[in-house]
C-alpha cells in the first residue's frame, strides 16, 4: 500500500471577508503547546511535521477492504525523522547542514538538553519543520523546532506511546525505522544470489530452485500469492514458476516478510 500526504500552508487573503486561518489541532493547555501554536499562525513559515500528545492513547485507524489503514491525522501517521531514542534517552538525528531549536516546558534550551530526557518523562512532543522556499523562512536559521512538555509521573502504557517508543528506538539504529521494501525479478534474484545479496532473503540454487537463507529461517513470515506458507513450500518452486519476490524488512518489529508472486503455471 502506498500513500501520499500533502501539507497545506494557510495564508491571509487580501480580502478579509474570505480570509483563511490555520487552526491548531490541539488545546493550548500548557506553555509548550501555547508556544508551538504560535508557529501555526498563517504568517509563519512553519508546518507541524509530527505531534505526540498525552491525551492521544489509541491509534486512529479505519478498515478498508480487509486492510487496517491509519488515518492521516493519527498520532502514529507522522513520526519525527529527526528524533530517536538512544539508551532510553531522546536524541537528535539531523541531516548534515540542518539545525534545530529546542524548547522544554516553554523555555528555550540547548539542543544537548534533549539527551537528558527519557521518553517516560515526555508528556507532549511536537516537531515543526520550516518551509524552506518561503520568503519568511530566511528569518529563521534553524530548519526544525522541537517542543517538549515533561512529567514527573511515569505515564501509563498505551498503543500510541508504545509505537512511538518503538519507532524512536528503531530510528536510532536504522535509516529505515518503518521498514524497507525491495523487489527482485527472477533475473535480479539470480544476480543477488551471485553477489550474495541477502536482502533478497531467498537464493536461486544451481538446480534453478528457490531456497530461503538459513539465517532467516527462524524469524520470518513467508507468503505466496498473499497466503502464508512455510519455508519448505518455497523450495518446491522453480524460478520459472515465479514472477517476482518482494522482501520487506521491518526494523521496528524485527521481522521479515518475503512476498512471492506465482505465475500460476
Amino acid at each position: 500500500m502506498s500513500g501520499m500526504t500533502f501539507a497545506c500552508r494557510h495564508k491571509q487573503s487580501d480580502h478579509p471577508e474570505i480570509a483563511t486561518f490555520s487552526v491548531s489541532a490541539f488545546a493550548s493547555i500548557n506553555a509548550t503547546r501555547a508556544l508551538a501554536a504560535e508557529l501555526d499562525k498563517p504568517e509563519m513559515p512553519w508546518f507541524r511535521a509530527s505531534a505526540f500528545l498525552k491525551e492521544q492513547n489509541q491509534v486512529d485507524t479505519v478498515r478498508f477492504q480487509n486492510r487496517i489503514i491509519i488515518r492521516s491525522n493519527s498520532a502514529t501517521a507522522h513520526y519525527p525523522k529527526i528524533l530517536c531514542l538512544r539508551n532510553n534517552h531522546l536524541g537528535l538525528k539531523l541531516p548534515d547542514g540542518q539545525q534545530a531549536k529546542l524548547f522544554i516546558n516553554g523555555e528555550k534550551e540547548p539542543v544537548q538538553s534533549l539527551s537528558a530526557l527519557t521518553f517516560n518523562e515526555v508528556n507532549d512532543l511536537l516537531v515543526y519543520q520550516k518551509w524552506e522556499d518561503l520568503a519568511e523562512a530566511s528569518a529563521y536559521p534553524e530548519s526544525h523546532r522541537v517542543f517538549v512538555s515533561t512529567t514527573h509521573k511515569t505515564p501509563a502504557k498505551n498503543p500510541v506511546r508504545t509505537r512511538w517508543e518503538q519507532y524512536l528506538r528503531a530510528n536510532a539504529v536504522s535509516d529505515h525505522p518503518l521498514g524497507q521494501t525491495s523487489t527482485f525479478s527472477m533475473n535480479k534474484l539470480l544476480e543477488a544470489t551471485f553477489f550474495q545479496n541477502k536482502l533478497a532473503f531467498i537464493e536461486r540454487t544451481k538446480e534453478d530452485y528457490l531456497k530461503l537463507y538459513d539465517e532467516y529461517s527462524t524469524d520470518i513470515d513467508l507468503y505466496i500469492n498473499g497466503l502464508p506458507v512455510d519455508a519448505k513450500s518455497i523450495e518446491e518452486f522453480t524460478s520459472g514458476k515465479l514472477i517476482n519476490s518482494t522482501p520487506r524488512s521491518d526494523v521496528s518489529r524485527n521481522g521479515q516478510m518475503p512476498q512471492i508472486g506465482n505465475t500460476g503455471f
